[in-house]
């Protein structure tokens, strides 16, 4: 490989910790429910926009609650009578489903 070309840089991920600590929670989310050599293109187009998401906007609380359903709906984890419930938590889903305790520390900024 001689070149390589930057399509998207994510900066201002970069530039806030509780942003940080959100990315590296989703890519463990994501390390944990991914089968593995499997083709993922509705999760990688979800998460992609959820990237983008939280380098251009102020993100709050409900944006990773929805990332977190659409991720575990198109994963088949959940059926969509399970989501639209009001009480359903991904994060304690997934706590249950991966038997690791989740936690994004800072979620207001």
């Amino acid at each position: 490989m001689q070149e390589t070309e930057l399509i998207y840089g994510y900066s201002k991920i970069k530039e806030e910790q509780a942003k940080i600590d959100v990315l590296y929670q989703v890519l463990f989310i994501l390390n944990q429910i991914l089968p593995e050599n499997q083709k993922e293109e509705n999760i990688y187009n979800e998460t992609l926009n959820f990237l983008k998401n939280l380098n251009n906007k102020k993100f709050m609380k409900e944006d990773i609650t929805n990332y977190l359903k659409n991720i575990l709906l198109q994963g088949g984890y959940i059926t969509e009578e399970e989501v639209s419930q009001q009480e359903f938590d991904p994060m304690k889903f997934l706590e249950k489903l991966t038997s690791k305790k989740m936690v994004i520390t800072s979620l207001s900024f």
